[in-house]
This record gives C-alpha cells, sequence and structure tokens, in this order.
C-alpha cells in the first residue's frame, strides 16, 4: 500500500489508487475478460482499465504503450465461459 495524490491534498489512509482498484476488481471478478473466452489479454485489460478509471476519475486517462505481435495474456478469468450463441441477458 502507497499513498497516491488524486486531488490537491494527501488525506486519510493509505488506500489503493483508482487504476490500482481497477485493476484489482476486473482480474478478481472476471470483468476484465470482455469477449468471455475465459482469458483476459493487454487489450483486454487495457479497454476495460480505461472504461473503470475513466468513470471513477475522468480526470484521469490510463495510456497503453508499445506493440505486441498476436495475442498476449495475462491471467485466466474466474468467471464462467459464456455460452456464444445467447444474448447476455439470457446468460
Amino acid at each position: 500500500m502507497e499513498f497516491a495524490w488524486e486531488g490537491d491534498a494527501l488525506q486519510g489512509e493509505a488506500r489503493p489508487s483508482v487504476f490500482t482498484s481497477a485493476l484489482v476488481r476486473g482480474l478478481e471478478s472476471g470483468e476484465a475478460d470482455r469477449d468471455g473466452d475465459q482469458l483476459v489479454s493487454v487489450d483486454e485489460l487495457y479497454q476495460y482499465l480505461y472504461e473503470a478509471v475513466r468513470r471513477d476519475n475522468p480526470a484521469q486517462t490510463p495510456g497503453k504503450f508499445g506493440s505486441v505481435e498476436g495475442d498476449l495474456y495475462i491471467a485466466r478469468s474466474r468467471r464462467p465461459p459464456q455460452p456464444a450463441d445467447l444474448p447476455d441477458e439470457l446468460v
């Protein structure tokens, strides 16, 4: 745990930053697995983080730099697989 400056002053107890909170939430919950294949790629995680961080703190904009050929997976999702032929609202 470290202090993070997310405003004009350091306040309260040490807690995870908006970015770190979103990262942990996305991986723990499986929400970062955007396509439901039970794998979290760097691109899926970035898309999830970008939306979550901007929602929680519009003044912060995560960036992604570098290039990779093909998919780079960094985690397995805890979510059960989604049937491809059913709409999300029926799953």
